[in-house]
């Protein structure tokens, strides 16, 4: 803030002496400075922790409990007044599938101010927001991953599952210096998938399939057993949230996949994680956007635009 204005006054036997005098100001300083806070849901508190621990604060003092009549109950048990609180919760049973809107609906009524996510569906759903969506991307820790192994170079190709995955698909392409194919399917059952076509070269190459979420595992098999029989020397699966069941995850196991990767934004019980599954942790992502948010600093920038669904 600027200095008082200094004046001369002259009263009796004050002469020459100088006082400050106020000048009105364009801001008002509020203090104390500002606060974040991270709060855990029930869903995911190891991940809540990971990511409080990243940030090196404890995660906040919450009392969350269900009444008999299965509402739930929260009461924050500290100040919270001011701060800028981020909430940790995914999507992990035992919720229920709702409309991706009804849930948009719910958090904008409920006061949320703004939104982190992380590998959306679709694109479409950022639009059933009105305030800022920070869209997250684990496809860089993944490309990391996978170069740190070795898979990288005209000798791998990045296959994605199906059209929808495709411009995905072709961005891991160049991040692992690799080519590119799709995969054409025709969806059988709810639960089944058959691979119908192949487009691109996979004989002889080490596949890497991508893709943003898988609840029976049905997709990837096929997928695995549609570019075996096409001469893929191995194939490997990253999937950001693995939302499988006890079935799935022995589906896999037994699988043509040779390897599969994971990412810890859903909990997968490490007893029933199959041989051929590594789970990486998203949560120094998750901890390095939310205080680029806090900081008002570009998130964009963490991921060098990549984030970007268009």
């Amino acid at each position: 803030m600027e200095s008082p204005t200094a004046t001369e006054i002259a009263l009796p036997g004050l002469e020459g002496s100088v006082v400050n005098e106020p000048k009105a100001q364009h801001y008002i300083v509020r203090g104390p400075e500002k606060r974040l806070m991270v709060f855990s849901g029930r869903s995911h508190p190891a991940l809540a922790q990971a990511i409080a621990a990243k940030l090196d604060v404890e995660l906040g003092d919450v009392e969350l409990s269900t009444f008999p009549n299965d509402e739930t109950y929260c009461r924050y048990l500290e100040s919270i007044r001011g701060a800028d609180v981020f909430i940790v919760q995914t999507g992990a049973p035992p919720g229920e599938p709702i409309s991706a809107r009804l849930v948009a609906d719910m958090l904008q009524l409920a006061g949320v101010d703004r939104v982190l996510t992380m590998d959306l569906h679709a694109g479409q759903i950022q639009g059933f927001f009105t305030i800022p969506v920070d869209h997250m991307t684990a496809l860089q820790l993944f490309a990391t991953h996978f170069r740190d192994l070795g898979l990288t170079g005209e000798g791998v190709v990045a296959v994605a599952p199906d059209a929808g995955r495709a411009m995905q698909a072709v961005r891991f392409a160049e991040m692992i210096e690799g080519s590119f194919a799709i995969m054409h399917k025709m969806r059988v059952a709810a639960d089944q998938v058959e691979v119908t076509e192949v487009t691109g070269r996979v004989r002889d190459k080490r596949a890497i399939v991508g893709d943003d979420v898988s609840t029976t595992g049905g997709t990837l098999v096929a997928g695995a057993r549609a570019l075996k029989e096409h001469g893929a020397a191995e194939v490997n699966v990253f999937v950001t949230h693995a939302l499988m069941s006890d079935k799935a995850l022995e589906l896999i196991g037994n699988s043509e996949i040779d390897r599969i990767v994971v990412t810890d934004s859903i909990p997968v019980d490490p007893r029933k994680r199959p041989d051929n599954m590594t789970v990486l942790s998203v949560s120094g992502l998750l901890a390095e956007t939310i205080m680029n948010v806090f900081a008002d600093d570009s998130v964009s920038a963490i991921f060098g635009g990549e984030n970007q669904l268009f």
